[in-house]
């Protein structure tokens, strides 16, 4: 926190297990800035930076490696979660079975695209959420599937 996290680069994954992303954390809440401010959301927050910014206020440098079949049920839980502890019934925009259709779904970190397959990640994500956005320190260069929203600071 505040530039006290590990600098990395993308030779810190090249041998990252495949259909797998280093997680800090998953929750759902409302966008709170960019296109999709106010919008209810669903944030991956990945580890690991590249950058060592003085004013960076979030953890990252340790998570776990998930298969893209264990983040898809922890996403589920996390949707599903949220409303339960409410004692609510899961609204369909949030969750209809097959998708998230009313549900924004922030790829972040640390910074992303340091982890190459966070494009594949990204790809399959796409038909099952209102929108798919990635945050970037736009450093990395990794490919951003088209129909991803890139916002970089």
């Amino acid at each position: 926190m505040f530039g006290t996290n590990e600098i990395i680069g993308k030779k810190y994954f090249k041998d990252a297990p495949a259909d797998s992303l280093f997680v800090t954390s998953m929750f759902f809440t409302l966008q709170g800035e960019g296109p999709y401010a106010g919008m209810p959301a669903l944030f991956i927050r990945l580890a690991k930076c590249n950058l060592d910014c003085s004013f960076c206020d979030t953890f990252f440098d340790d998570g776990d490696w998930l298969t893209f079949d264990q983040l898809d049920h922890n996403v589920h839980a996390a949707v599903n979660d949220f409303w339960s502890k409410q004692g609510k019934t899961t609204p369909t925009w949030a969750n209809n079975g097959v998708g998230y259709p009313g549900v924004v779904l922030v790829m972040t970190g640390g910074e992303p695209l340091l982890q190459d397959n966070i494009s594949a990640f990204m790809s399959c994500q796409l038909p099952r959420f209102k929108a798919v956005q990635v945050e970037s320190n736009g450093i990395p260069e990794t490919e951003v599937p088209q129909g991803v929203t890139l916002v970089c600071s």
